[in-house]
């Protein structure tokens, strides 16, 4: 006499199938493939002889790779690319300020390499000094449009109609500033040097005189469609090259590669 009933058997194949899907291995149940959407800003990230590169997205690769997740980059302007990370459930945006507005609509991994920011003015401008930034409203200011400080300079009553400049192209303020068209720009010691170079004025004088307080650094900014385990294995990464010294090495190398002289003007 024969046992086997059809219905029965077919109820526990499909009961074993959901088992095993839902005890399946992290590994195979999370493949992970991100696209990192990025700007041309040197020494950050940037374009070389057809390849992305710069301190930032060099990190954020090896974050990557450590962390045996596959990453891809792409560049684009800042606004569309911060747009795209938006949009895309699989994509990040680096680099990055960590703001409150921005706070809930990415998950973060960070700091990542950055510097203290000033406002630069041509060496042979002394009468340009402002020593807070009510003095500074004086002065034409050049600022990136759609950056961060944007909204710290509109924030402190700064305004297109009175002071301020928005470029799209960050060393597109050298032009200006130069040509007397502003008096001062934002910039910093790490990307000064880079915008000098890129405009073949490596010896121009400039001079900080006013920091800029932090507005947030830079980091990786991850869409929230991007699970925790996802952001924490980038971040647990990065811990470990910061506490072993290996973060500070690969800005130093930069630094020296590209830098080194003019990195005191």
């Amino acid at each position: 006499m024969s046992f086997y009933k059809p219905g029965r058997v077919r109820f526990t194949l499909l009961s074993l199938v959901i088992l095993l899907y839902q005890f399946r291995s992290p590994a195979i149940a999370e493949p992970v493939s991100l696209t990192i959407y990025t700007e041309h800003y040197p020494p950050y990230s940037y374009e070389h002889n057809g390849q992305l590169t710069g301190i930032n997205l060099q990190l954020v690769r090896r974050l990557c790779e450590q962390a045996r997740i596959d990453c891809k980059f792409e560049l684009y302007p800042w606004l569309r690319a911060f747009d795209n990370a938006l949009k895309d459930p699989r994509g990040g945006l680096v680099s990055t300020s960590r703001t409150q507005e921005r706070e809930k609509r990415f998950k973060w991994v960070g700091p990542l390499i950055f510097d203290e920011s000033y406002l630069y003015r041509l060496g042979s401008r002394s009468e340009v000094e402002p020593t807070n930034l009510d003095q500074a409203k004086q002065y034409i200011v050049a600022i990136p449009r759609g950056d961060v400080y944007e909204q710290y300079f509109l924030k402190h009553g700064f305004s297109y109609e009175k002071n301020l400049v928005a470029f799209s192209n960050k060393p597109d303020a050298f032009e200006m500033l130069i040509k007397g068209k502003v008096d001062l720009i934002m910039g910093s010691q790490v990307v000064i040097p880079y915008w000098l170079s890129h405009i073949d004025q490596p010896d121009l004088a400039v001079h900080p005189v006013l920091a800029v307080p932090d507005v947030g650094g830079n980091h990786l900014a991850l869409n929230p469609g991007i699970s925790d385990r996802v952001r924490d294995k980038l971040q647990h990464q990065l811990d470990i090259l910061r506490s072993n010294g290996e973060l500070e090495k690969l800005k130093k190398a930069y630094s020296d590669k590209l830098f080194l002289s003019g990195d005191q003007k």
